[in-house]
């Protein structure tokens, strides 16, 4: 696999935290520059939901009209997130969203994404016990696990194969200076987001001997659920994670309040 580099093709990465980051569930402290900056993290974050919006239009999740007011399509839980953005000259060409969980939820702790998809789709609690365990067999020191969802990329970009292949690196790349965790993925698999994270080192979750695969009411669609490991990953894309990693360290994490 050769992707070539993001640098040369003037792409840079940024990390912005939401407005109810929680930096103490972090794994570890990152070693990483922290820039206070409201306004650029509430602009990257409100460009991102645009997109969001833009896209659901396209696959007919969201009526013709909702970019009328897409403050209405807002997702809280955006605001708890880290958003790993690609952009170029402030265009926005791809986009991941990461939450942190406690593997013990405490009673005022966000739920997983993939929860809300097991709740409105009726899934099996016997499902949520097959997740577990798969999050703990890919990293049992940890107490936290992440969770990526909102893997996005422009539509109108030509080279978007670069970027379904960067946004993954950008994660194990955010990963560096942290400990050891474990991750798990919800993933839409009309689009091939699922056949690629397995190809760069995640593992689907399997369930009654099969992939745990949902019909989700909402995506209008297959979603999977895949999990990986903070330091597996498929050798050939090192060097594009690493790549990343260096991106990150210059540009560090824009966050709402210093921590």
């Amino acid at each position: 696999m050769r992707f070539g580099s993001l640098s040369a093709r003037g792409y840079s990465l940024m990390a912005v935290c939401g407005s109810r980051f929680d930096p103490s569930i972090l794994p570890s402290r990152p070693d990483l520059p922290v820039q206070a900056d409201p306004a650029k993290a509430r602009a990257a974050i409100r460009a991102v939901q645009r997109a969001r919006v833009v896209s659901y239009i396209e696959r007919g999740i969201l009526p013709q009209n909702a970019l009328r007011d897409p403050s209405q399509h807002e997702v809280p839980r955006d605001e708890h997130c880290i958003h790993l953005i690609i952009h170029r000259r402030n265009c926005l060409l791809g986009a991941i969203r990461l939450q942190f969980h406690r593997k013990s939820l405490r009673r005022d702790d966000p739920q997983p994404f993939y929860s809300e998809i097991f709740t409105r789709n009726t899934v099996p609690i016997s499902a949520t016990k097959s997740v577990n365990e798969h999050l703990e067999q890919f990293c049992e020191t940890s107490r936290v696990y992440l969770e990526t969802s909102g893997w996005l990329v422009n539509p109108d970009l030509t080279q978007r194969a670069i970027i379904a292949i960067s946004l993954p690196s950008a994660v194990w790349a955010a990963a560096c200076p942290l400990a050891d965790f474990a991750g798990i993925s919800t993933l839409r698999a009309s689009n091939g987001a699922a056949k690629t994270l397995r190809q760069l080192g995640g593992t689907p979750v399997r369930h009654d001997d099969q992939d745990l695969v949902i019909e989700d009411s909402y995506y209008r669609g297959a979603v999977q659920l895949m999990v990986m490991h903070s330091r597996r990953y498929h050798p050939e894309i090192d060097s594009l994670v690493q790549e990343c990693f260096t991106m990150l360290t210059h540009t560090g994490l824009t966050v709402f309040h210093s921590f």
